[in-house]
């Protein structure tokens, strides 16, 4: 029995129910369950959803340890439902699966999705904060309307993709694809048309070594050998 409660008399009692943390969400140790896990029906497609400026709109991840590793070492911004200072909100933050409330060990996620790309499903990145144009803080903006079509267009099937030489094992739109849909997408959103293309090189291979480092510093060192494959897979591949 892994939970207790303290009774007004100072007495300990064993509590096999799921308990609340100090954030409100309901816990259950996962060791209960047994054979049996959570489940809902079998997804087509997953999409992590970032907010980092060196990424295009919407990415294909077709390496299966690459899209592994961008859920595992999801970049993201705080928000002010989280209650945090100011000056917090503007910092990229890991939040390995979109999961701020993580009350068992990170490799037991990442063997799971593994287990789910195994199975067929597709994985996505969508990058909502904006596309570098000039710099980290002039970018391209990315508007809602277009993130919605293109998740839209993902689940009828509507796009093609090519290789996206900056990051192997990850595509982009085609253009007759995309711009059957998003007129003028191509170019706005190409990685080769950056000003200040060398710095936005260097700030993609920061960014990239940052999450690296997060994996090397995880408890991924449990799962050495699929540890290291993640950490290959996050390669930029520009000079």
């Amino acid at each position: 029995m892994n939970h207790t409660v303290l009774d007004v008399n100072g007495k300990l009692i064993p509590y096999g129910q799921d308990i609340r943390n100090s954030n409100g969400r309901a816990l259950f140790d996962r060791s209960l369950l047994g054979k049996y896990v959570n489940r809902c029906a079998f997804p087509k497609a997953l999409v992590w959803l970032m907010k980092d400026s060196i990424l295009p709109p919407a990415l294909k991840l077709e390496d299966k340890y690459l899209a592994i590793a961008m859920g595992a070492a999801l970049m993201t911004q705080r928000n002010r439902a989280e209650n945090v200072a100011e000056e917090e909100l503007n910092k990229l933050v890991f939040e390995p699966f979109a999961n701020p409330f993580r009350v068992y060990e990170l490799y037991r996620d990442v063997e799971a999705f593994l287990k789910v790309a195994d199975t067929g499903a597709d994985f996505y990145c969508f990058n909502s904060r904006g596309y570098w144009r000039e710099s980290d803080d002039i970018l391209e903006p990315i508007p809602l309307n277009t993130s919605l079509t293109l998740q839209t267009a993902i689940l009828m099937d509507q796009l093609q993709w090519e290789p996206w030489d900056l990051l192997p094992g990850s595509m982009i739109p085609t253009r007759e694809s995309v711009e059957a849909i998003l007129p003028g997408y191509y170019d706005r959103y190409h990685s080769n048309l950056r000003i200040n293309y060398d710095k936005y090189i260097a700030v993609m291979k920061d960014r990239f070594q940052q999450r690296k480092d997060f994996l090397k510093s995880s408890d991924l060192t449990e799962r050495p050998e699929i540890q290291e494959k993640l950490i290959q897979s996050l390669q930029v591949n520009a000079d």
